[in-house]
């Protein structure tokens, strides 16, 4: 079996926020009961970071941050922040963000089944 990666999970509470938003344990838009979990992998195989051909190597470390948080109009938001650290490929660290905001109920949600092709000739 072929291993991905090593990945080590640790929870952290925000003591204080900042105001900053990228969820670090140094500030952030707020916590949850429980705190928020970081995620550091490493021994990853080399790949991309992206399809246009941005590499990373083995050597690579790539931090998680998954935090939700809530903002003043009551609305909740779950965030994910990655970081990917390779002074092989990357002069700085290359970052992304996603936010997702949970919605009051399922009435936005239609799932429908898949459609199966026909078979061609």
């Amino acid at each position: 079996m072929f291993q991905q990666g090593v990945s080590k999970a640790t929870w952290f509470k925000q003591l204080q926020s900042t105001g900053l938003g990228f969820g670090f344990p140094e500030g952030g838009r707020g916590s949850f009961a429980g705190g928020n979990l970081k995620v550091v992998t490493i021994n990853m195989r080399a790949g991309y970071l992206r399809k246009n051909g941005v590499p990373y190597s083995e050597n690579a470390v790539l931090t998680e941050y998954f935090n939700r948080h809530h903002e003043p109009d009551g609305s909740e938001w779950f965030t994910v922040t990655t970081i990917v650290d390779d002074p092989q490929y990357l002069t700085m660290p290359f970052i992304t963000s996603s936010s997702f905001k949970k919605e009051p109920d399922g009435s936005k949600w239609h799932p429908a089944p898949c459609e199966i092709d026909p078979p061609r000739n």
